[in-house]
């Protein structure tokens, strides 16, 4: 059981683990090593993507136990870019905290919408948190689509 947890900003030399937090979180859900191998890029997170996003983790002590990033874009609508928890916390509620301060960050920055796409394992998730499905995007496998959602904030 993880001790006191807080949420706060990331740091660019908290690249590695969450680079780490996401591939062992997309491995959780039963993808091969040949999707993983595929995905390392777009699964890798840079000290520059924590500069330039909005990036928070949550933590207990010194571990890392889950992230979030967010994307500001134009008329208020923010992205919703990554959401990985550490497998050994799925389903503990992790992601819902985060999504819930992260919701609290967009809101005190004027964000009128918050929209994603959804790996489609995690699509129960978000809908269970009031996102709506309102289309779908081919990911950079061919033939696999992707749920595009939005919450209203």
């Amino acid at each position: 059981m993880p001790g006191p947890l807080q949420i706060c900003r990331a740091l660019p030399a908290d690249a590695g683990v969450l680079t780490q937090i996401t591939k062992a979180s997309k491995a959780y859900w039963g993808y091969s090593k040949t999707q993983l191998e595929l995905w390392a890029d777009e699964l890798t997170i840079s000290p520059a993507y924590i500069e330039e996003f909005l990036v928070f983790k949550l933590v207990s002590g010194d571990t890392v136990l889950a992230y979030i990033s967010l994307h500001p874009g134009e008329n208020g609508r923010f992205k919703l870019e990554n959401l990985f928890v550490l497998p050994k916390h799925i389903g503990k509620g992790f992601g819902k905290n985060l999504l819930e301060y992260a919701k609290q960050q967009c809101n005190a920055l004027g964000a009128k919408v918050l929209w994603l796409e959804s790996d489609p394992h995690a699509t129960a998730f978000y809908l269970k948190q009031g996102f709506v499905v309102t289309g779908q995007r081919e990911s950079s496998i061919p033939g696999r689509f992707l749920p595009v959602m939005e919450l209203p904030l």
